[in-house]
This record gives C-alpha cells, structure tokens and sequence, in this order.
C-alpha cells in the first residue's frame, strides 16, 4: 500500500509545463462577478442611459432596455460588462464578464466616473435651485448627473469628431475608428455585437491613416492628441483648478474654448466646465428663459451657478431635448 501510494502520488503531480497551462487556463476563465455601486439619491437614470443610447459605438457599447453594456479592458484582461439600476438599494448593478484576471477595483473607479456616483446631488441641486430659471428644471428631472466616459482618452477623442457635426454623425465616425483601429474582443458569444475596444492612444499613434473621412485638421488634432497622451499619461488629470485644466487642454492642436470645456467636464470631472458657445445649451436656455441669450450674457447669469456649471449645462441640454419631444 505504501509503494502504490508513493507511485500514485509520483504520477499524479502536474508537470511544470501542465502546471504553466493551468495557470493560464484559470487566468483566462471567465468568471461573471457582480459589483455594487452606490449613489446617494435621486438618480436619473433614464437621462443618463439616453445619454448613452444615443452615442453608443457600434461593436464597443450599446444600451438595451434598461441596461448599458461594453467592451473593457485593464492591464490586458478583457471582457464585457452590463450596468443596470436598482433603486431599491439605490445602487448601479454592474456584471462583469471577464477572465479572472481583470481588475475589478480599476472597473469600479471608472464605473463612478463615468456614471457620476460620488456626488452629493442633493448639495448640487439645493445651490443650483436658488435660480429661478434652473429651480424648474431640477423639479423637472431630480438626480440629473453629468456622464463621463470610460476613458478620458476616449471622451476627449470623441469631443473631437464631434466638433460641429451631429451626434449621429460623431457616432457613426467613431464606430469606423474602432472597427479599423479598436482591439478585437478574445472570445465568442459576447452580447449585442460587442467585438472591439476602443483604441488607445499609443495605437492611433502607430497608425498610418486613420481612415476617417473628416476634414485634416480634426484628423491632425486627433493624431496630436494621441502623441500627447501617449508621451503624458497624466494629461488627463485635474489641475489645481479649473483654469489650470482648461489652459492645459487649450494648449494642444486644434483645441479649442468648446471642446476644452466638453473634455474638462466629461473627462477630467471638471464640475464647473461650461461649454458656453455650446448651440444646444444657448437653445436650452431660450426654452427656458424665454429669448436666446448671448454666450456673454449666459456666462454672466452662470457666475451665480458656480461651482456647479456643468450640472446647470446638463440641465440646458436636456431642456434643448425636451423642445423636439
């Protein structure tokens, strides 16, 4: 009995090669965990999901009934994700499909950027009441958030082609970016078509053409843009101030006033960034106000909004929305 067990024992042990192979089959093993990620109420979480719906980049993200989904990646471990709402335990459920190896703590923080999770939007909300134009939009849509993105090198490439074409046209330019530049997504069975990431700078950087047709000077800017986050991965960071971000932002190619701003809100979390100039938030404040406003006379008004502008702006935009409903 000892000899057989000894024997056993010998031919039982993996081989260091075996052992190297399960190593990498756990590593690659898809394990759906669940994330809790809670907000302090209200939320408007139909807002924030057209927000999405209505920019989703074909093979990269999508919304689906009441859920968002996309395409992830941290430190080379890709997978998938589902965020849904639960206002019960007034918390954004989030399924991460992915291999074990992803890291959930990186999934988190970028989930409370992008979903604007950690603000207090009942202080928000109680300062930006005081004005009586702004009093009645906040009835309107209680726990409007300002969305970010997942990226900030994402957000500020889609700032980009977005400049002074629609919505639908910057969606469109942004699905061929990543379906000739984005990563394929490893794997089979992802749902609703989900099969790219999207870019990151270092490849656009390595990238003969973009293949975009749009005018040079944006496809430059975007190739500056690339070459500078690359070079700074801090680029993206808050400054000691809001001044400081936007003249970080201003300095880069074909930067301007607008697009410093959108980037500043979206990316850098910047809540007092106000896209002034911004046609939709002009057209927002004449719904409400009665006549359209010059962007100095808007400016002036907002100086009783800070230092929650980009809240005030996101109330703009959805009352802009709300004329053509």
């Amino acid at each position: 009995m000892v000899r057989q067990l000894a024997i056993s024992t010998r031919f039982s042990a993996p081989s260091p090669e075996r052992g190297r192979e399960s190593a990498v089959e756990s590593e690659n093993k898809r394990q759906p965990r669940t994330l809790m990620l809670p907000f302090a109420a209200p939320y408007d979480w139909k807002s924030i999901l057209a927000f999405f719906s209505a920019r989703a980049i074909p093979g990269v993200d999508a919304v689906e009934g009441e859920s968002y989904h996309r395409t992830v990646e941290t430190h080379e471990s890709q997978g998938t994700l589902q965020v849904s709402f639960d206002g019960r335990t007034a918390s954004l459920v989030c399924s991460v499909d992915a291999p074990s190896a992803i890291d959930l703590d990186v999934v988190r923080k970028k989930l409370v950027n992008m979903f604007d999770l950690a603000t207090d939007i009942s202080k928000v909300e109680n300062d930006l009441s005081k004005d009586r134009y702004l009093v009645r939009l906040i009835r309107m849509r209680p726990g409007l958030r300002v969305p970010g993105g997942w990226n900030p090198f994402e957000v500020a490439v889609r700032a980009v082609l977005g400049q002074q074409i629609s919505v639908v046209a910057a969606r469109r330019l942004a699905g061929i970016l990543c379906a000739k530049h984005g990563k394929p997504l490893g794997g089979s069975g992802h749902p609703l078509g989900l099969t790219h990431l999207f870019p990151t700078a270092k490849t656009l950087v390595g990238a003969a053409e973009l293949g975009l047709g749009m005018p040079r000077a944006r496809l430059e800017t975007i190739r500056w843009l690339a070459i500078t986050a690359a070079e700074n991965p801090k680029l993206f960071e808050p400054g000691v101030s809001l001044q400081a971000s936007l003249e970080k932002l201003l300095g880069l190619r074909g930067i301007g006033e607008w697009t410093a701003n959108y980037i500043a809100m979206r990316a850098m979390r910047e809540m007092d960034a106000f896209p002034v100039k911004d046609i939709g938030i002009l057209r927002g404040a004449e719904a409400v106000i009665g006549t359209r406003p010059s962007p100095n006379d808007l400016l002036l008004q907002a100086e009783a909004w800070r230092p929650w502008r980009a809240y005030a702006a996101q109330h703009l935009w959805a009352a802009d929305s709300a004329r053509d409903t």
